[in-house]
């Protein structure tokens, strides 16, 4: 299945695209999909997990529009053309 990912700040520039398509099996995740982007653009792990292999606080995660930390984290499912926003978290004042 195909997911669509959208890019902002830091990880597009490491890609050099706003959007990217990524092919996942059946039943993946959002960790999955991670995983595809950096299988393809491995400069993007480091912009992405801590050393520790969690999700940087500085990287925003949202899966149709909803906030991953509100849904099931990395282990989230996806679907076949669901859309996924990676960007620096968007702070008001």
């Amino acid at each position: 299945m195909e997911i669509v990912c959208k890019l902002y700040g830091p990880p597009q520039e490491i890609v050099g695209r706003k959007r990217v398509r990524c092919a996942v099996d059946d039943g993946a995740t959002v960790e999955d999909v991670l995983d595809a982007l950096i299988d393809e653009h491995p400069d993007l792990e480091e912009s992405l997990y801590d050393a520790d292999g969690s999700l940087r606080d500085s990287i925003g995660v949202l899966a149709n529009r909803t906030n991953i930390t509100r849904r099931e984290g990395l282990s989230t499912p996806v679907d076949d053309g669901d859309e996924l926003l990676i960007t620096p978290p968007v702070h008001g004042g």
